[in-house]
């Protein structure tokens, strides 16, 4: 009698633990479908550009007429009754609130439902390596925020895979904050860094007004109701005078949207695109000229003109303060032309 039963217990257990392996294999299978189709780019019909949460206003402020239409048309946003259009875009910066150290700080709740502890330490890390641009701060809490401020809420939500908003939207101050959804697949730093840039502004590289001066973009293999993620934004868009990043973590790769594996986006030969190891030098100059400065974005040129300023202050070991302090930022003393650390 004892043996029987352990005899069914062990049978039980094998069965129990046969069917975690199998869990197991089809989660690992779903997300490597997931990196294979794009690394960060999911076919969830009710977004654009694969991981884009479209709105009217977001959307019409860089784009042709005729792409809202099409969107209006398929049911990805409703039209209002009267709308003009603006000739800048509709959404706004992270800009807020500035500490002590006169860099911009942005609340990020991590969602602790459906995340392991590691899990959770994984966009951590990835949002403090876009601190190190020297104009924001990700500050984490441990709850979300109910005192009406602003705050980006990473979780798995809906299960809607890899997604955000464009820029900082208006309910981001509400109860739930401003989703930003990152499914176990899209836990790569790259991946959580480029949802993370669509809310803090960033469109992808690929849809640049001038992208045909850089990459080709086949359709032959893209079925023709994904046409829409490969159209070109208007010159509304400013990417302030900033090139065409082949590195940017917010390129999509040469097989984005394929029907069959085929390359769709072609760059020049031996340039690679679409990585999601970590923001790029680009990335990091585009921040820059987005978020150093309180007054508001500045273009590339003025930013090489003069990096630092009263109003657009520089970070540790930046060059360009001359001798002058105040330009610094924080605590931080010029010397020799740089910022930096004075130890009292």
């Amino acid at each position: 009698m004892v043996f029987s039963r352990l005899l069914i217990i062990s049978i039980s257990s094998m069965i129990y633990l046969l069917k975690m392996k199998f869990a197991t294999i089809s989660l690992l299978i779903a997300h490597l479908a997931m990196l294979v189709n794009g690394q960060n780019i999911t076919h969830d019909a009710s977004l654009f550009e694969g991981d884009i949460v479209p709105d009217y206003a977001t959307i019409s402020s860089v784009y042709s007429q005729s792409t809202i239409d099409k969107l209006v048309e398929e049911g990805l946003v409703e039209a209002p009754n009267a709308y003009t259009r603006g000739t800048s875009p509709t959404f706004t910066l992270w800009k807020q609130k500035m500490n002590k150290a006169d860099v911009f700080v942005i609340e990020a709740y991590i969602n602790p439902s459906g995340y392991s502890a590691n899990q959770q330490k994984t966009i951590k890390t990835a949002l403090k390596k876009l601190s190190k641009t020297g104009v924001m701060k990700f500050r984490f809490p441990k709850s979300q925020p109910v005192d009406g401020r602003a705050y980006l809420h990473y979780g798995i939500h809906d299960n809607r895979g890899c997604a955000s908003y464009i820029g900082r939207q208006s309910w981001a101050t509400l109860k739930n904050g401003q989703s930003i959804w990152l499914s176990p697949g899209c836990l790569s730093t790259g991946t959580i860094q480029h949802e993370t840039l669509h809310a803090l502004g960033f469109w992808h590289e690929h849809s640049r007004p001038d992208r045909d001066d850089y990459v080709t973009i086949d359709l032959s293999s893209v079925s023709t109701d994904r046409y829409i993620n490969f159209e070109k934004q208007t010159d509304k868009i400013d990417s302030l005078g900033a090139p065409y990043d082949y590195d940017s973590v917010m390129h999509y790769p040469p097989t984005a949207f394929s029907s069959n594996g085929s390359v769709t986006i072609q760059a020049p030969a031996q340039r690679s695109i679409g990585q999601r190891e970590g923001i790029s030098a680009g990335d990091k100059l585009q921040l820059r000229l987005m978020y150093q400065c309180t007054t508001g974005p500045r273009s590339l040129t003025a930013f090489k003109e003069n990096k630092c300023t009263d109003t657009c202050k520089c970070g540790k070991n930046w060059k360009g303060c001359g001798s002058n302090s105040e330009v610094c930022k924080g605590s931080f003393q010029c010397q020799n032309d740089k910022c930096v650390r004075v130890k009292e």
